[in-house]
């Protein structure tokens, strides 16, 4: 058994395919299914069916894999234990969060982390729950950063033990209008919803969906989706549309420091949103994960006192 046969089974995992996986992997799709084999025989076990649209795993493949997950880690925490500085992290990350978080606090999360952990390589983007969610169970990505309504959470965390996901709270949000300094509404403190249906109103991609407004009890018929959140703040700032996002995201951003963005108490919503974190890994964090979690939940704290 080489390591190596360890990384190749835990792709073709995230692939669902062996020739998709050595595309991912760079090798020759023969020389990956002949290790795989190799692996198979050794252990004498059938790791994954093989049929024409892909492969799958078996019951037992399926055990195989949760231990090759928890060797990997080990190996990954050993080999920044045996570093030559004394507690010098190396590897990757990767991260989606919804682009409520993507703001100041984000960045200033990235920044103290590359600081204290230069040999890391970071990478992020910003998504909606529903394909964080499946960026995780396919492991794209080792964190994704979501929010729940109240409503959405037994549903939620039925759905991660299904999916071998674990969800740690960071702190609880409420969903705010954003108006431009120029629109009647930002004279006001706070608005009812209805006040919002004159007006085009900008959600991000699909993180508020139709069922949503349902409980939103919002009968909004001019909805724009756009996928990004810089677009929806330029449009909002501009003109007269509105936005919804959770309160969190004008802690320090720049269109509201400047006001060109004036938040809106929403008075008949109070639905509370939960900002988490979402990882996988049978409840095993690596030490990279653990230290971003650790910085993170320390300048969301920084937050709350300031």
């Amino acid at each position: 058994m080489r390591l190596e046969q360890l990384y190749y089974i835990l792709e073709v995992e995230r692939q669902g395919s062996i020739s998709q996986a050595a595309k991912k992997l760079y090798i020759s799709q023969p020389s990956l299914s002949t290790s795989i084999s190799n692996l198979e025989k050794e252990l004498n076990t059938k790791i994954f069916y093989r049929s024409k649209n892909g492969v799958k795993l078996t019951d037992k493949g399926q055990h195989v894999v949760d231990q090759i997950n928890v060797i990997v880690n080990e190996i990954e925490n050993l080999t920044s234990m045996c570093a030559e500085e004394p507690g010098v992290l190396r590897g990757n990350m990767s991260i989606s969060t919804l682009p409520a978080l993507g703001n100041y606090i984000l960045l200033n999360v990235f920044t103290i982390f590359k600081q204290k952990h230069p040999q890391v390589n970071l990478s992020i983007k910003e998504d909606d729950n529903s394909n964080i969610m499946k960026e995780l169970e396919t492991g794209e990505i080792d964190v994704g950063l979501i929010g729940l309504f109240q409503y959405e959470t037994a549903e939620f965390f039925d759905l991660l033990q299904q999916k071998d996901l674990y969800y740690q709270e960071l702190f609880a949000d409420e969903l705010c209008i954003y108006a431009s300094k120029n629109n009647p509404l930002s004279n006001k403190k706070s608005i009812y919803l209805s006040e919002t249906y004159d007006y085009p109103l900008i959600i991000y991609k699909n993180n508020v969906l139709d069922k949503d407004f349902v409980q939103l009890n919002l009968n909004h018929n001019n909805i724009l989706r756009f996928n990004d959140r810089e677009s929806m703040k330029q449009m909002v700032s501009s003109g007269n549309a509105l936005a919804i996002f959770p309160r969190i995201t004008s802690v320090n951003d720049l269109y509201v420091a400047s006001g060109n963005l004036v938040p809106l108490n929403i008075i008949d919503f109070k639905i509370p949103l939960y900002m988490g974190i979402v990882f996988n890994g049978k409840g095993y964090l690596s030490n990279i994960q653990y230290e971003f979690i650790k910085i993170l939940e320390e300048q969301l704290e920084s937050v709350e006192q300031g």
